[in-house]
């Protein structure tokens, strides 16, 4: 497969950190229905773990090396095709057994009358 090289010829990380916050209920709440906050001025943050946002891989792993994913993304994708691990084959926990049809249509669809 090609290099895809972005046009500028930048290949640096975008570095992102996931991040613990502490914040009272308003702003959990506010947090949880936009799906966005703000913190306090100076607020300590404890930071959980720092990845490239593109390539998804540890700043210890990759920090000094460019960034596989503006090369080519087949780390994400599990490798070449002929050299992928299959996918795992799971026995049936149970059987399925049929019951009586259901009437989808009428007063019976709802109320089941037997």
């Amino acid at each position: 497969m090609p290099q895809q090289t972005p046009p500028d010829g930048n290949l640096d990380h975008d570095w992102i950190v996931a991040a613990e916050v502490r914040v009272d209920r308003k702003v959990a709440k506010h947090a949880n229905l936009r799906g966005s906050f703000r913190t306090n001025e100076g607020q300590r943050i404890d930071a959980l773990e720092t990845y490239c946002r593109a390539c998804k891989r540890p700043w210890d792993d990759v920090a000094d090396e460019p960034c596989s994913a503006l090369i080519n993304n087949e780390h994400l994708r599990g490798g070449p095709i002929g050299e992928r691990a299959k996918r795992k084959v799971y026995d049936p926990v149970g059987i399925v057994i049929a019951g009586q049809p259901i009437s989808r249509y009428g007063v019976d669809a709802y109320v089941g009358i037997d």
